[in-house]
């Protein structure tokens, strides 16, 4: 089965009652035979992918990201259970699964992400690796239901794992990602939040040295990197379901953080059949509703590989 939102045009008003009669599901645009249709809650799982390079430390980054998952796991069932990367120069597990009832509160005292593991040699985050890491670790979840939260300020840095090897490996995934994108992604925005954020000749904007305190040239100070033009956790998250949400503000993390556990308590589940034998290709998915005035979200296809 796949997780589907439903909600009404002002996408936080999550849709009860619906029937197999009121879902059509098409696989490569062929038909399919839905087999059952369930709104019943179910335990989750959430793994937490939380970027943890230097440039966390700029702005209200990692109080942000403090203030999300903290309200995530908040809003979730004592019978769920979450677990906690950190993603740095390597990935760290700050939390093995827990479940939400044994938890009193989670410790951010001790992170300091302008002093990362590695030494201050580290640099942007390896959001990739971060992924492929946050897919493994959902593997050995015990919940059926399952998601992946990237907390990032959404800057991509020397992943071993290339873009093209992570997506198939989402694509045979089940699991919903979302991802809450920390302050600005706009470099001219980093450089006016951090006077260390330097712009050199030719326009190009790159962090010479992201630790506060630290003058460029320092001993052991970054070497000067570009920081992308783009956002890479709708990349991230692509057409697994979830969505990318971006917050500047402690109010705003908060609210998002409580949409996402709302909706992971929400979901609709579809089964079906497929028609067609599984041979391993990527197959589309269209799921719609039989009535006007919903917002209807799902994860985008699936790799049909067989079961060993």
């Amino acid at each position: 089965p796949f997780p589907e939102t439903v909600t009404g045009l002002d996408r936080n008003t999550y849709i009860a009652g619906l029937t197999p009669a009121d879902f059509k599901v098409s696989e490569n645009g062929e038909r399919q035979d839905i087999t059952v249709v369930t709104r019943e809650r179910v335990p989750v799982s959430v793994v937490f992918a939380v970027d943890s390079s230097p440039i966390m430390a700029i702005g209200l980054r990692r109080e942000l990201a403090a203030e999300a998952v903290n309200k995530v796991v908040a809003a979730l069932q004592p019978d769920d259970e979450v677990s906690i990367l950190f993603i740095r120069k390597t990935i760290e597990e700050r939390l093995p699964w827990t479940r939400v009832g044994q938890i009193k509160e989670l410790k951010w005292g001790g992170w300091n992400p302008s002093a990362p593991a590695g030494g201050i040699n580290a640099g942007l985050a390896p959001l990739n690796d971060g992924m492929r890491a946050a897919l493994d670790q959902i593997e050995r979840a015990s919940n059926p239901r399952r998601a992946v939260l990237i907390v990032s300020a959404g800057f991509e840095s020397s992943s071993r794992m290339s873009l093209a090897n992570l997506v198939k490996t989402r694509q045979q995934s089940e699991t919903s990602v979302f991802g809450i994108g920390l302050g600005s992604s706009d470099p001219r925005v980093v450089a006016a939040e951090e006077p260390h954020v330097m712009k050199p000749s030719g326009g190009v904007r790159a962090t010479s040295d992201l630790f506060r305190g630290m003058h460029a040239g320092a001993p052991g100070a970054l070497p000067p990197q570009t920081l992308p033009e783009y956002d890479h956790l709708e990349t991230l998250v692509g057409d697994s379901g979830g969505m990318v949400t971006r917050v500047l503000s402690l109010p705003e993390a908060a609210m998002v953080a409580r949409n996402i556990a709302a909706e992971l308590q929400n979901q609709y589940l579809v089964g079906y059949t497929p028609k067609k034998a599984f041979d391993g290709k990527y197959r589309k998915l269209k799921i719609e509703v039989n009535r006007r005035g919903l917002y209807v979200r799902h994860r985008g296809g699936y790799l049909a590989l067989a079961t060993p």
